[in-house]
């Protein structure tokens, strides 16, 4: 336990986000559990999620994005951390501007019986916009100071939108601290009006014991269509910003060429399922390219293991976790120079290419899906990253902040 100045009992942080999966949901943000997992070696943590309120009926329960909602309790441990969900009233595509203020009221009463429980020494907000607005709002009136982490699309998409940027760059300017996953991230900030010297920029960590290069790994099956031959491995949200129709029609390029002698799996799922579906069959790629669906996060690295290379051809990232997950796990990645990505990448682990372009994305997967890496080399360049380093830095943080030092 870290102790600064005269105090002595244990810090408490609230993270409030909905960046975080219901007890229904497979997978969900992973790297908030993962975070807050580790940040509870050094401090008590609670975790305030907001989430659209539902009504229970047959309509919400047998649409699978609304029945998460409808069948979350209101208090649970998942992933090993206490989350309490709070309902907050939605409309989709008009209640945009007003989300902060309508989680902030329907969480106030949650979050004000945890402060009376236990007092809260400072809230995290993580994603700025609105979840972190709403935090902001949250720790104003606990009277206690508050973080907020930034992770991309929060301050890339959402602070540019005129609406929405005052809010987030009040929230921002009013903090005591701002945490971004890149040093971009941090430089976008800035530009908010908020003073350098309460941004730090830090990457994200992964959790080394578990993706490492040795151990199960998930092959595919006799008889499958690409049972045999070298996997290529996605693993993301099927989703536009994620660049994957880019994907596929780089793989139709090196189809034509007679250059994809491998198989490529899509783990995951989204809103773009059904097209990427549709491309598949228009280019004849159904039986080069697999879509397996969402699985849980625990599975994850055994699909990394199982891969010759990986790819995340991204539009906007922070700095995507599943890249450091990929090459911890030993395998090279072929991505794109966006966000935080080009400080993973280098010569001896992978590549790097510019978004939306197709030829050059199946250039470059054929030079990695061709080249001899070696693993250890690729593991030594994330084996510096962990959750437990980062939990300890925010936790330090959080602990001067407590205290009324200067962050």
């Amino acid at each position: 336990m870290m102790n600064t100045g005269s105090r002595m009992r244990r810090l408490h942080v609230l993270a409030f986000t909905s960046l975080f999966r219901t007890p229904s949901e497979k997978v969900r943000a992973p790297f908030t559990s993962e975070f807050l997992r580790a940040l509870k070696e050094f401090a008590d943590v609670t975790l305030v999620c907001p989430i659209p309120w539902a009504p229970d009926i047959a309509f919400t329960r047998d649409r699978p994005d609304w029945a998460r909602f409808v069948t979350a309790p209101r208090c649970a441990e998942v992933d090993g951390v206490q989350v309490h969900y709070t309902r907050y009233p939605m409309i989709p595509k008009l209640s945009g501007v007003l989300q902060p203020t309508l989680q902030a009221w329907a969480a106030w009463s949650t979050v004000r019986a945890i402060h009376e429980k236990q007092p809260v020494d400072v809230v995290n907000g993580r994603f700025v916009y609105p979840d972190g607005v709403a935090a902001a709002r949250l720790a104003r009136r606990l009277g206690v100071p508050y973080v907020l982490t930034a992770l991309g699309t929060d301050i890339n998409i959402y602070a540019t939108q005129r609406l929405k940027r005052g809010q987030a760059a009040r929230a921002l300017q009013q903090a005591a601290h701002v945490t971004a996953v890149s040093p971009a991230l941090a430089d976008r900030i800035a530009e908010l009006g908020v003073d350098r010297s309460r941004i730090a920029a830090a990457v994200n960590g992964i959790d080394l014991d578990r993706f490492r290069p040795d151990g199960d790994r998930v092959v595919l099956p006799p008889g499958a269509p690409g049972e045999g031959r070298k996997t290529l491995l996605t693993v993301a949200r099927l989703s536009q910003e994620k660049g994957l129709h880019v994907l596929v029609d780089a793989l139709g390029l090196l189809a034509r060429q007679g250059r994809c002698d491998f198989h490529t799996v899509l783990v995951g799922d989204g809103p773009e399922r059904d097209a990427l579906q549709a491309r598949l069959h228009e280019l004849g790629l159904q039986d080069r390219v697999t879509l397996a669906g969402e699985v849980d996060h625990a599975a994850v690295p055994a699909w990394l293991r199982g891969a010759a290379g990986f790819c995340l051809p991204s539009f906007r990232e922070g700095t995507p976790n599943v890249v450091i997950e990929a090459l911890a796990t030993g395998i090279p990645v072929t991505s794109t120079n966006v966000g935080g990505t080009p400080l993973l990448l280098n010569d001896s682990n992978g590549l790097l290419v510019e978004p939306g372009q197709a030829e050059p994305l199946a250039q470059a997967l054929h030079t990695m899906m061709s080249r001899a890496w070696d693993r250890d080399t690729i593991r030594r360049s994330v084996a510096h990253m962990s959750w437990r380093s980062e939990a300890e830095r925010h936790a330090q943080l959080f602990e001067r902040i407590a205290c009324g030092a200067v962050a």
